[in-house]
């Protein structure tokens, strides 16, 4: 059967994948109302965990409708077992390790002060910016990767919830550079 097939199902994949970024892109514009990148502003922390959490489980249906788009393409043999296999297989990996994943958000934005701008700084504090956009990049490389990995080859469904990931990631960011700032002083 390998033999047999085109690259048709490649290319609707690819294509599903670049609409499915584009459209996310247009809803990003849609939602920032044209604001410069230097005015964004992150969500309140319990947004950001929110949405992060969102997107994680979000996956699951994700995956199951990759497992039956690839059976009704007649990807797996006639012969063996169910594709309810893998599909719990995902989820119960993805259950598992949402814990781990929420304690991932959790050190970024507990004790932050949000809404904050998404690309500030911490001024005079060259090495705790350096710190959190190096463990920012440490899990944004890896997620852009699978992003590219997901618009190329499937499963499309994930596609808008891995660019709201790399979004977060960038306001999470911003979050953490939050408590090394001067706190905000009250007007008298």
């Amino acid at each position: 059967m390998n033999n047999l097939r085109t690259s048709k199902w490649g290319l609707v994949d690819a294509g599903a994948g670049l609409a499915a970024s584009g459209g996310t892109m247009l809803g990003f514009m849609l939602w920032s109302r044209k604001k410069a990148w230097r005015e964004l502003s992150t969500p309140k922390s319990i947004w950001i965990v929110g949405l992060a959490s969102a997107a994680w489980l979000l996956q699951i249906p994700a995956y199951d409708l990759l497992f039956m788009t690839e059976l009704a393409r007649g990807y797996y043999p006639p012969w063996s077992d169910s594709v309810v296999i893998p599909m719990s297989q995902v989820q119960d990996i993805l259950l598992w390790l949402f814990v781990p994943y929420l304690a991932i958000w959790l050190v970024f934005v507990v004790g932050s002060r949000l809404p904050a701008k998404v690309f500030s700084n911490a001024s005079g504090r060259p090495l705790v910016n350096a710190f959190w956009t190096g463990v920012t990049a440490l899990l944004f490389v890896p997620v852009a990767l699978i992003l590219i990995g997901a618009i190329l080859d499937g499963p499309t469904m994930i596609v808008p919830l891995l660019w709201v990931v790399l979004w977060l990631l960038l306001c999470a960011r911003s979050a953490a550079l939050t408590r090394h700032k001067p706190a905000r002083l009250a007007p008298a």
